[in-house]
């Protein structure tokens, strides 16, 4: 059946340019109107064929498996801590050491990917060395509510002490409160 729509499709993409061609020239124009009737004929059969086939089992089965999911995940007062952790992230991240190198300033966007609305948002960050060793951890509490499926910016959060040492940090969130 694959190869029957395979060759239907060939025929229809390749008769109608070849077949509007042919017309152009008056001593092929009868043939030319003859070819590209037929690959409009050809492809009416190939899509009659793909209609009456009907979904195929690929289809079929990432249908089947959407349904499966919208049954299978919990609801948001379902889910656990740590699956509500999980669809928090923190992205955009710029940071720089002030106050004579020594304070950690912060920039960065929380998204919130839960179905509910979550505040108190607590955000860790680490920071490495030359060598890649963690050398510091500062964590703090952003007091703001993170609407549900929503983001929040945090422009110049002041993190507290950081080692002079630090090269780079990468941030993630580490708790939270319902609202």
């Amino acid at each position: 059946m694959d190869v029957l729509v395979g060759l239907l499709v060939l025929a229809s993409m390749v008769g109608a340019p070849v077949g509007l061609l042919m017309c152009l020239s008056v001593a092929k124009r009868d043939l030319g109107k003859t070819i590209a009737l037929g690959s409009v004929a050809c492809f009416g059969a190939m899509i009659v064929v793909i209609v009456a086939r009907g979904p195929t089992s690929a289809t079929k089965a990432a249908s089947t498996e959407t349904v499966a999911q919208a049954v299978v995940q919990p609801k948001p007062e379902n889910l656990t801590r740590s699956q509500m952790l999980a669809n928090f992230r923190v992205s955009a991240l710029s940071w720089h050491k002030d106050g004579f190198g020594t304070i950690m300033t912060a920039s960065f966007v929380v998204h919130n990917d839960n179905r509910v609305s979550l505040r108190d948002i607590e955000v860790t960050c680490s920071s490495t060395g030359p060598s890649g060793s963690i050398i510091d951890t500062n964590a703090r509490t952003v007091f703001e509510v993170v609407r549900d499926r929503s983001y929040l910016q945090v422009d110049k959060m002041n993190m507290g002490f950081i080692r002079a040492e630090a090269t780079e940090t990468k941030c993630r969130v580490t708790g939270f409160a319902r609202t």
